[in-house]
């Protein structure tokens, strides 16, 4: 099966790093420390697709044909996921649809797009051409983060770093 990474982190510990990672700023007034006290980072791995291009037991899908995506349609112009732990999880345009992770769905000329790790929803949309064959990044930064208090952050869409990122 194909994931994705999902982290938590302990704002006490990371809260500089959140900013440069995601843009993403808690507002706590408790004094940051880094010390033995602190919370380990929970990793939480979710594979919301199959191989096959199905769904994975108890996400839905939801069809989400009002725009055409472009994930790329050879190896040179493909775009790997940011998010991807497995191969050929890619990343798709414009970004005003935020699709951060999409898989080649079973459906012929279309993908699932996993958008946001804390529900099971999956979007089905329409894609352009034929989908190339992609290798996970070195190190895959996380799709959400859940901050210390509670708050939640998305990687961000459409930067001119690639990176990509929506604040619930």
């Amino acid at each position: 099966m194909r994931s994705l990474r999902l982290i938590s982190l302990p704002l006490i510990v990371l809260g500089s790093a959140l900013v440069l990672v995601t843009g993403c700023t808690a507002q706590s007034s408790a004094p940051s420390t880094t010390g033995s006290g602190s919370a380990p980072t929970d990793q939480v791995v979710v594979r919301p697709v199959s191989q096959a291009g199905l769904p994975a037991a108890g996400f839905t899908v939801t069809d989400d044909s009002a725009v055409t995506v472009d994930c790329g349609t050879t190896p040179t112009n493909a775009r790997p996921s940011l998010v991807a732990v497995d191969d050929n999880i890619l990343s798709c345009s414009p970004s005003s649809v935020y699709a951060v992770a999409c898989w080649k769905d079973a459906s012929p000329g279309s993908v699932l797009c996993f958008r946001d790790p804390w529900k099971v929803d999956l979007a089905r949309m329409t894609s352009k051409g034929d989908l190339p064959t992609v290798p996970a990044p070195p190190a895959a930064q996380p799709l959400g983060l859940l901050l210390a208090d509670g708050e939640r952050c998305l990687m961000r869409s459409g930067d001119r770093l690639g990176r990509q990122r929506r604040r619930h």
